[in-house]
């Protein structure tokens, strides 16, 4: 039995694969006679955004013709792969790159802010705490979330001690959790954020109303 998530995640695999190559699609209606390997690639598929919600199934999907051949073919099995993960967070990479005022990096603002709200409040800490809180590890918890893709380096430059904690953590570390120079990026993104005219604003009254509410 393949539940209405599932057949969602399945519909926008089919949409992206289709669209991307400029081929018409239709949406399934009918999963009677689902394909048993799609179904458990998609049920896989479904417990991996159950866990990681933030991550937008469109964009995962689009990910891989984006960062490596659009001529390509991926198939569902491919989504449940250690590469098809890099591929996002290549594509994300890129779009986190464009203007901090671009669509999606609003829209990852302001799921990373509702992400830090639930946090914090689950494990009751203030909101300025979030910074250097741990939650018992050796690395703030924020760096795990960061590489986890549940908050964007936008909506962490709001805060006023991000940079100086951020650049606290070991170098070896940084290396390993991003494959790039993490910290000239970061310079990037700083400059941008700085500069934009809807991004800095939002974030930090995003924060300030967090203060207020939690």
């Amino acid at each position: 039995m393949i539940s209405k998530e599932e057949q969602n995640i399945y519909n926008q695999y089919l949409i992206v694969s289709r669209s991307i190559h400029n081929k018409p699609f239709r949406l399934r209606k009918d999963f009677d006679k689902f394909d048993t390997e799609k179904e458990v690639a998609v049920k896989r598929l479904q417990l991996f955004f159950s866990k990681y919600p933030h991550i937008s199934i469109n964009e995962f999907f689009k990910a891989p013709y984006i960062a490596f051949d659009k001529d390509e073919h991926f198939d569902l099995n491919f989504y449940n792969t250690p590469v098809a993960r890099k591929a996002y967070t290549i594509y994300t990479k890129k779009l986190e790159l464009e203007s901090a005022d671009s669509e999606f990096n609003i829209t990852a603002v302001l799921t990373s802010l509702k992400f830090i709200k639930e946090y914090c409040k689950d494990k009751n800490i203030d909101i300025e705490e979030y910074i250097t809180f741990n939650d018992n590890a050796y690395i703030p918890q924020f760096f795990v979330h960061l590489k986890e893709h549940k908050v964007s380096f936008y909506s962490l430059l709001g805060f006023s001690n991000f940079e100086k904690q951020f650049k606290l953590i070991d170098r070896d570390i940084l290396g390993v959790a991003f494959s790039d120079n993490i910290l000239n990026r970061l310079e990037t993104l700083k400059v941008k954020f700085l500069n934009s005219k809807k991004c800095k604003i939002l974030v930090k009254a995003g924060i300030e109303k967090l203060k207020n509410r939690l």
